[in-house]
């Protein structure tokens, strides 16, 4: 075998250069071959490649037939002939010593014929360099260099370099040496921005002064993370880098803070820490939302609620306290008027409640301002300046518009109802809406009653004006009963209280028809009068509102107006003509008239006697024919329509002519329902038959019962039982009026008999006889003078007199006086007192003006209360023991029982204008202002009383301010009661003050004291002075003052009642003598005698005596009866 093979000598990866090929023969299985290395091969490894083939001859590359190709690393070392050694002066040197640091030397150990050059490497020539190469001169055995220590700038500690010497056929020398490292390295931070926003960031850069060679690990942190982080909290400065950048992002921290600083701080091991200092500018802002629950905010007065919330849209540092308020208290109001917010819930939303005030006026829908605040004093400082926030609240108007109600008061002096021309407006009447409609004024408290219409306790009331008129405004929607208090004195005669009333037509009478009141029970005739018209034998309609009767002729097409008690046309109407009208009906004063030839009915507004409106009533089978009622009720009522044709009968809506409901009513032999009414809820259905009946069903047809009236009924009308009041409903917004009352003034009587009074005693002697001709007044304004339209007549024959029909009140009858007589009764008299003498229960007198006392009698009882009435009845109370009413008698003190009035108080009172007496009725605990009935000592409570009220002495009334007052003996106070409500007010307050007798004295008032004494006391302030001192001490109970009277009676005329024994005595002007002694002698005897006048003691009178006989007696010419004096 072959062998070729060659080797790379030069090592540029050829073998194709010379002295690089070989060639052999193969002999044996293992053998050498040579191999000639160049001198100018590249010591070190190269290749080799070996090929075997058969024939030999290959290159190092291409074909061969046969054979195997290997390729080998080989190394070619130079032929070593000597060694070199190197030795480092400084085992250790400085990066900062530079050129020159250290010096090293070689030492070779062969031949010194020659220089050799020895090559120089550093095994890091970034911590020391050698120069390329160092000669060893001839004849030296070594060379010395300079070692450089090179700064790197780095800090990499102390680095160990070698440094190694070659050179041909030399082995290496090598040596080391210790870099010590002059560098150091500090930690800084830069950002960017100085200053970022709660929302912004910047870039943080970590520095390093100088770069390490190793990785440089640095925690990042933030003092205050409320404020900022930085990301990422731990960075890398990579081996031989100086910088990394982190960031720093801002925090919102939804706090009103200002701005803030951090501190970021940078650490690394073996690094002093770096700091770098940021402002955080806030950008949160302080302020409040309000949000509102809907598109905006609504209330109702009737209690709908709405809602709005508040919240803070940044935390305070401290509270904050918002304030709400409205801009109208009477519109809208708020559940809470502040509401705290704390740096923990600031973001809490917190709800305001609004609702609507109930102001009872009925003034629209409104709007009002609810302001939103921050209270300055209470709230974080950053919160103060914000400004006001406002919600417009709409308050819906849920008050019902109020009405009116109005009227006039008038006299009625002819009593027919009906104000007629020249009749007076009544002026001071109280008119008052009867709210439980009991039929009386109520001034005790009602639990119906409500502040804001009328007086809280008592029922809603009225004064009429100068002009009689009076008006209630703010009257809420409802029903109302209008009533008046009647005054003294009058009846009232509209509106007149009367029973239910039903009338019939009787269309049969000769040549006429009659219209007949009968009973609503049993049908019997009470009243009837002719009908107007021409109407004989026809069928007619007839209706009636309670006042006037509506009556259609169907003949001559006339609607008449009929007084219900005369029959007198009060008015009439004409109709267009139509073949009949055949039923009336009237409902809420309206009148409706029935045509069946055309299916109409009309419509009539009688107090114009115009047609309102026409009804065509649906086509049907219940048209009305032959009679038409109505049935009242509160939802205004509907029409009774009776079928002619049928037994049908139907009611029919007002408005429309439309069935509400039908019934049928039983067949009546020989007659068809033609008339049609109602009473109290009942429907009455008149035939006419010969009978005349009247069947009467409730309103669903239920059959009640039925009678006869015995004529044919053709027609009926009717109207519930009525009371003296006015029965109204008031609408929202509605003025009711012309809601007027009539009251005629009731009359009585008053007579008695002119006598002469001959011996001029004041009694009318058995003998005595009457005067004619003497003229008797009423004077009216009590001057003592028969003045032009005074009532005055003249006694007859018998010395009679009377006035009739004299209106009720308080009169002066008085007489005028004929020539030559004197007035003997009644007697004149000076004012003086009544008084109960206590201790002896005696019926005393005391004179207004010395304080004299008179003893007039003992009552017989126990007396503690005294009055005397205008007409000079007197009366007393027993307010001890059984508590009794009598009646006294003022000429001999004699009381007469009366009646047990149960507990009362001490003392009476009188109101001249009413003629009333009043007492205290009640316990010592409770008292309560009553009226006593003088005929029969009832009693009737008025108010709910006092319970301050505990030791009532003395009580007087009070003209000026209506209302009687009582002294407390035991507390000592005054006590007003007014006489409509007897309501009770403090009036004074005085101490250690005894009062007992009490009673009105001119426009004061007088009380007697313990020390016998009269005083003027003023009940407002409690002050007193001395007014008279009794000439007897005594303890006086009861007192009540009687004016002087200049001769006449004071007389009170009742309704119906005759005051009589009006009496007036006169004597004739003249003198009375008288004797001594009815017997002298005649031997120088003598006698003293008397002579008295009875005329005016004005002037001085000459009066002249003469005796019979002369011759027997004689007597003095004349004596002079001084003026002033009557003997």
């Amino acid at each position: 075998a072959h062998l070729d093979y060659f080797f790379d000598f030069n090592q540029n990866g050829s073998f194709s250069d010379p002295g690089e090929a070989f060639t052999a023969v193969l002999t044996t299985a293992a053998q050498s071959v040579p191999v000639v290395i160049p001198s100018t091969a590249t010591p070190g490894a190269t290749a080799a490649r070996f090929r075997i083939s058969t024939a030999g001859g290959l290159g190092p590359t291409g074909a061969a037939a046969d054979g195997e190709v290997e390729d080998y690393e080989v190394t070619i070392s130079n032929v070593v002939t000597g060694e070199l050694t190197l030795s480092i002066a400084d085992a250790t040197v400085s990066e900062a010593q530079g050129t020159g640091a250290t010096t090293a030397t070689v030492t070779r150990n062969t031949d010194m014929t020659d220089a050799l050059v020895v090559t120089l490497t550093s095994s890091d020539t970034s911590e020391a360099a050698v120069p390329a190469t160092v000669t060893i001169p001839v004849g030296q055995s070594s060379a010395t260099f300079n070692i450089d220590a090179v700064a790197d700038f780095l800090v990499d500690g102390t680095q160990t370099v070698s440094i190694t010497a070659t050179a041909d056929q030399h082995t290496d020398g090598s040596d080391t040496l210790d870099v010590l490292d002059s560098d150091s390295s500090t930690l800084s931070l830069t950002t960017a921005d100085a200053s970022i926003s709660e929302n912004g960031s910047t870039a943080v850069t970590v520095l390093l002064s100088t770069p390490t060679t190793s990785n440089t690990t640095v925690t990042l942190s933030v003092d205050d993370a409320t404020e900022a982080s930085i990301v990422p909290t731990t960075v890398t400065i990579s081996a031989f880098q100086t910088s990394i950048i982190a960031t720093l992002v801002g925090a919102t921290d939804g706090a009103v803070d200002g701005t803030q600083t951090v501190t970021i701080l940078a650490e690394a091991t073996g690094l002093a820490d770096a700091t770098a200092i940021v402002s955080v500018t806030d950008i949160d802002v302080a302020g409040f939302l309000v949000t509102e629950s809907g598109a905006g905010t609504t209330v109702t007065e009737a209690g709908h609620t709405d809602t709005f919330e508040l919240v803070l849209t940044a935390a305070p540092l401290t509270d904050v306290v918002l304030q709400v308020s409205s801009s109208d208290l009477t519109e809208a109001l708020v559940d809470r008027s502040s509401l705290l917010f704390t740096p923990a819930n600031w973001n809490v939303p917190q709800t305001v409640i609004v609702f609507g005030y109930a102001d009872s006026i009925v003034d629209g829908d409104q709007t009002s301002t609810l302001t939103v605040s921050v209270h300055d004093a209470a709230s974080d400082d950053a919160f103060d300046s914000l400004p006001d926030q406002t919600i417009v609240v709409t308050t819906i108007d849920t008050d019902v518009a109020p009405g009116t109600i109005s009227g006039t008061k008038f006299e009625d002096i002819n009593g027919n109802g009906l104000r007629d021309t020249g009749e007076p407006a009544m002026a001071g009447v109280r008119i008052y809406l009867d709210l439980n409609d009991n039929g009386a004024f109520d001034n005790t408290p009602l639990e119906f009653m409500t502040t804001g219409f009328g007086v809280p306790g008592v029922e809603p009331s009225v004064i009429t004006d100068v002009n009689g008129n009076y008006l209630f405004t703010d009257v809420p929607v409802g029903d109302y009963i209008v009533r008046e208090v009647v005054p003294f004195g009058y009846e009232q005669t509209y509106p007149l209280a009367s029973e239910a009333r039903l009338f019939a037509i009787d269309p049969n009478v000769t040549n006429a028809t009659r219209i007949v009141e009968i009973s609503p029970v049993d049908g019997t005739t009470i009243n009837s009068f002719i009908a107007p018209g021409n109407v004989a034998g026809s069928t007619a309609g007839l209706a009636f509102d309670g006042q006037t009767i509506y009556f259609v002729d169907s003949t001559d097409d006339t609607l008449y107006e009929i007084n219900p008690n005369t029959g007198a046309i009060l008015d009439s109407m004409a109709l267009n003509p139509t073949p009949r009208w055949d039923g009336v009906a009237v409902l809420n004063g309206l009148v409706y008239v029935n045509d069946p030839a055309t299916d109409i009915v009309l419509v009539v507004d009688p107090s114009t006697n115009s047609v309102v409106t026409t009804i065509s009533l649906p086509l049907s089978n219940y048209l009305p024919f032959g009679g038409l009622g109505e049935l009242p009720d509160a939802s205004g009522g509907q029409l009774i329509a009776t079928i002619g044709s049928s037994n049908g009968v139907a009611l029919l809506d007002p408005v429309t002519g439309t069935a509400n409901s039908t019934f049928s009513h039983s067949t009546v032999s020989g007659g068809t329902a033609f008339g049609a009414t109602s009473i109290d809820g009942q429907i009455y259905l008149g035939f006419n038959d010969p009978s005349g009946t009247v069947q009467v069903f409730q309103p669903d047809g239920t059959f009640v019962r039925s009678f006869q009236t015995g004529f044919d009924v053709s027609g009926l009308g009717a109207a519930n039982a009525i009371d003296a009041a006015h029965r109204i409903t008031v609408a929202a917004g509605q003025a009711v009026s012309g809601l007027d009352f009539g009251n005629h003034r009731q009359t009585g009587a008053i007579s008695g008999t002119k006598f002469e009074d001959i011996d001029g005693d004041g009694v009318r002697d058995a003998g005595e006889g009457p005067l004619a001709g003497v003229t008797i007044y009423v004077d009216a304004n009590d001057n003592g003078v028969l003045d032009t339209g005074e009532l005055s007549t003249q006694t007859g024959a018998d010395g009679a007199y009377q006035f009739l029909d004299v209106p009720t009140g308080k009169y002066s009858v008085r007489e005028v006086t004929p020539s030559g007589f004197i007035q003997t009764t009644p007697v004149a008299h000076d004012a003086f007192f009544y008084a109960v003498a206590g201790a002896a229960n005696e019926l005393i007198t005391i004179d207004a003006a010395t304080g004299q006392v008179g003893h007039v009698g003992l009552f017989g009882t126990d007396i503690n209360g005294l009055v005397r009435t205008w007409s000079g009845e007197l009366f007393g109370l027993q307010g001890t023991n059984t508590d009794s009413f009598y009646s006294i008698d003022p000429t001999t003190g004699a009381a007469t029982f009366i009646a047990n009035t149960g507990d009362v108080g001490f003392g009476l009172a009188y109101d001249n204008f009413t003629d009333t007496i009043y007492v205290l009725s009640g316990t010592s605990s409770h008292q309560t202002l009553a009226s006593i009935d003088q005929t029969t000592g009832k009693l009737t409570t008025i108010g709910t009383g006092l319970t301050a009220q505990n030791n009532t002495s003395g009580i007087a009334f009070d003209a000026a301010n209506n209302q009687v007052i009582a002294f407390d003996n035991l507390d000592d106070e005054f006590w007003g009661f007014d006489i409509e409500t007897g309501a009770a007010t403090l009036l004074s307050d005085t101490s250690n003050f005894a009062g007992y007798g009490f009673t009105p004295f001119g426009s004061g008032f007088v009380m007697s004291t313990t020390q016998g004494n009269l005083v003027n006391i003023d009940p407002f302030t409690a002050v007193a002075t001395p007014l008279l001192t009794m000439s007897e001490i005594l303890g006086v109970d009861g007192l009540d003052y009687v004016p002087a009277n200049t001769g006449s009676y004071h007389v009170t005329v009742r309704a119906n009642q005759t005051q009589d024994n009006i009496d007036f005595g006169n004597q004739r002007n003249g003198l009375t003598l008288s004797i001594v002694d009815s017997a002298i002698s005649e031997n120088g005897g003598s006698t003293l005698a008397t002579v008295t006048r009875n005329t005016d003691t004005t002037d001085p009178l000459t009066v002249t005596l003469v005796s019979s006989d002369t011759g027997e007696a004689t007597v003095v010419g004349a004596v002079i009866i001084p003026a002033g004096e009557t003997t």
